[in-house]
């Protein structure tokens, strides 16, 4: 009775596609609505190869790292031998002192009896044009020569320094300028000891721009530096390279000597024949 009266009403009796709509099922979307995948050559090759280019970084970085610390261990060798030898020389420049304090009192005894000896002597005897040997600071002292070995980052390395002492007097700055860019300066037969010269003549230059142009030079120094540094490491990497590819070329025989040769191996030079 129940149906006969829904049927009555006008209803529509359920079926298996309104069962299945009231679950929730979802209606099939076309191919154009569907989410497509692109293939991306370009990002594929970059992905593949991008651990081959990591590990040669990583090598590449490595041996940086150890050419870097094999320059800091020379240079730290070369500071304490540097280092020693300025405490050898204040060693010996030490106990020159002491030696002149001990004797002190017979080089006075000795100046003075030079002095008196000076003033007894007859210069008439020797002539008009006779002049006496000086002695002390008026004459000029020995030369000191000091040699710097050529280093790999001494940019001032491979040069000689000659020294020499000479009793201006005690004038002012001004003055000894004066003497040095007048007197004192040498004249020039070349170009280089016109440079000298005007060197010599030259007003000081400025502490900071100095120090600038210093600061300059080390930067490039540096530059030079590491871009021979990655040039010696990429020489390295590929005398490596070409050991691998020698070693991969030979290759190791299958069989050693001696044995025979199993079926396989027998019915592979059958059909070579």
């Amino acid at each position: 009775q129940g149906k006969d009266i829904c049927w009555a009403i006008g209803s529509v009796q359920p079926t298996s596609t309104h069962a299945r709509l009231a679950m929730g099922k979802k209606r099939r979307q076309d191919r154009d609505e569907r989410p497509a995948i692109n293939f991306d050559p370009k990002a594929r090759y970059t992905y593949l190869t991008g651990f081959r280019k990591r590990k040669m970084a990583r090598r590449k970085k490595a041996m940086m790292e150890d050419l870097e610390k094999e320059r800091q261990d020379a240079i730290e060798v070369r500071r304490d031998h540097r280092e020693d030898v300025k405490r050898k020389w204040k060693e010996v420049q030490w106990a020159e002192r002491r030696v002149e304090r001990l004797l002190g009192a017979k080089a006075l005894e000795d100046k003075k009896r030079q002095a008196f000896a000076i003033q007894d002597l007859d210069f008439d005897n020797e002539g008009e044009d006779y002049v006496p040997e000086l002695d002390g600071p008026a004459q000029l002292k020995a030369l000191n020569i000091v040699a710097f070995d050529q280093e790999d980052d001494d940019p001032f390395g491979g040069c000689e320094v000659t020294t020499s002492l000479v009793e201006v007097g005690s004038s002012s700055t001004g003055d000894t300028q004066q003497l040095l860019a007048l007197s004192g300066a040498p004249k020039a037969e070349d170009e280089g000891e016109e440079e000298t010269a005007l060197m010599l003549a030259a007003p000081p230059e400025d502490p900071e721009v100095r120090a600038r142009r210093r600061q300059q030079n080390i930067a490039k120094d540096e530059a030079r530096r590491k871009a021979a540094q990655a040039r010696k490491v990429m020489k390295q990497m590929e005398e490596k390279k070409k050991q691998r590819k020698k070693k991969g070329n030979k290759r190791k025989p299958k069989h050693g000597k001696g044995k025979k040769p199993g079926a396989k191996e027998r019915r592979k030079r059958a059909r070579k024949k």
